[in-house]
C-alpha cells in the first residue's frame, strides 16, 4: 500500500474499494471507517453513548513493544518521520504542560478569588466532590479540547476561508458589502453584528462544509457491544467517520462540488440547517470548544474583510487542494495576499 501525508486521501480510496463502511485489522486491533451520512449520524447521535470511548492514540507507551503501526492503524497510512512524528511529540509537550497548569491551580486555589476556568471545575468539585463527571481526567480532555479549538482550528479554519475569498472575489465583494452596511467601515465588526451579516455567516458556513476542519474524526471507542448500520461493533473497537462524505453527499446537498453560500440562506434570509452538516462531529464526542471556535472564526473573518482585499499575490489561480497529515486539514500550496483598503 502506498504511504502519503493525507490520511483524508487515503480513506476515500479505500472507501471506493470497499465501500461505507469497512474494517482495517492491524494485529489485535480493529479499525472500523464508517463514510455513509446516515450511518454516521446513527454513530454519532443516535449511538454516541455507546461509541463515545477515547481511545488514547496520541501517546505511546514506554512500555509499549509492539510496532506503533499496529498500535495505531492510522499510522499504516503515514510515514512514521513523516510531519506526524512532530505532531505527536508536540501534542505531548501540550499535555505535559496542562497537566502542570492544574496542578499549579490545585496548589494555588483560593475558593474567594477565581482566576479562570481550572479554578471554576475546583471550586464546583468542592460543592459537588461525589460528581465522576468532575474528575480529573474529564477536566484535563476538556481543557485540551478548548486548547486545541481556540488554535489550530480557528487558524485552519481562517486559512480556508481566505484562500476561498481570493478565489471567488465576487463572493468577498458580498461579505464586504454587508459588512460596510452594518458598520459604516468606522467600526470594528462585533459578535452583535452576527445577526444581521447573514451572507458572512453563511460564507463561512459553507467554508466548512467543502473544507471541513477534521475531515476524518478523531477515534472513538465502543464501550459495549453495539452494530451500526446492520454491521456488528464489538466492545473496544476503534470507530472514525468520514465527515467530509457526508459534507459532499448528492442526497443532502444540491451540486455539493459547487461553493455555494447562498444555499445556506432562506426565503426570509435566515440560515438554514443540514443535518448533513457536521465540521466538528456530532453527538457526545462533539468539538467542546465549537463554541469559542464559531466566535473567533467570525470576529477573525469579519473584521479581516473589513479591512483588507484578499486575492492571489501572482495573479495565479488558486489550487484549492488540502491535506490532512494529522488532525486538521489545511490548505497546501496557496498563498494569499491581503491588500489594505
Amino acid at each position: 500500500m502506498a504511504t502519503t501525508t493525507d490520511i483524508n486521501l487515503k480513506m476515500e480510496e479505500l472507501r471506493k474499494q470497499f465501500g461505507d463502511i469497512f474494517r482495517l485489522k492491524f494485529g489485535s486491533e480493529t479499525l472500523v471507517i464508517v463514510c455513509k451520512t446516515e450511518w454516521i449520524l446513527e454513530g454519532l447521535v443516535k449511538k454516541g453513548d455507546e461509541l463515545k470511548g477515547r481511545p488514547y492514540w496520541m501517546y505511546v507507551p514506554k512500555r509499549l513493544n509492539r510496532k506503533k503501526e499496529n498500535f495505531f492503524p492510522f499510522l499504516r497510512f503515514v510515514l512514521w518521520n513523516s510531519p506526524l512524528k512532530q505532531i505527536i511529540k508536540n501534542n505531548n509537550k501540550i499535555r505535559s504542560y496542562v497537566k502542570e497548569k492544574i496542578r499549579e491551580h490545585k496548589e494555588t486555589y483560593n475558593g474567594d478569588y477565581i482566576r479562570d476556568f481550572v479554578d471554576v471545575y475546583l471550586l464546583t468539585l468542592e460543592k459537588e466532590p461525589n460528581n465522576e463527571s468532575l474528575s480529573e481526567a474529564n477536566i484535563f480532555q476538556a481543557i485540551m479540547d478548548l486548547f486545541m479549538a481556540g488554535t489550530d482550528t480557528t487558524s485552519t479554519i481562517l486559512n480556508w476561508a481566505f484562500v476561498h475569498m481570493a478565489k471567488y472575489p465576487d463572493i468577498q465583494d458580498k461579505c464586504r458589502a454587508e459588512i460596510e452596511e452594518i458598520t459604516d467601515l468606522n467600526r470594528p465588526v462585533t459578535m452583535k453584528d452576527k445577526r444581521h451579516l447573514t451572507y458572512v455567516a453563511a460564507t463561512l458556513l459553507e467554508v466548512q462544509r467543502v473544507a471541513p476542519v477534521a475531515p476524518l474524526t478523531v477515534p472513538h471507542a465502543a464501550m459495549v457491544d453495539t452494530t451500526l448500520g446492520g454491521y456488528d461493533i464489538p466492545k473496544n473497537t476503534i470507530v472514525q467517520f468520514m465527515l467530509m462524505a457526508a459534507h459532499y453527499d448528492p442526497n443532502y446537498w444540491d451540486k455539493p462540488e459547487e461553493f455555494r453560500p447562498e444555499r445556506w440562506i432562506g426565503e426570509n434570509n435566515e440560515l438554514k440547517k443540514n443535518e448533513a452538516y457536521m465540521p466538528f462531529s456530532l453527538g457526545p464526542r462533539i468539538c467542546a470548544g465549537v463554541s469559542l471556535a464559531n466566535i473567533e472564526t467570525f470576529m477573525g473573518f469579519s473584521n479581516i474583510l473589513q479591512r483588507f482585499r484578499l486575492e492571489s499575490p501572482d495573479e495565479t489561480p488558486m489550487t484549492m487542494k488540502g491535506k490532512q497529515s494529522g488532525i486538521t486539514y489545511v490548505p497546501v500550496n496557496d498563498n494569499v495576499r491581503a491588500i489594505p483598503l
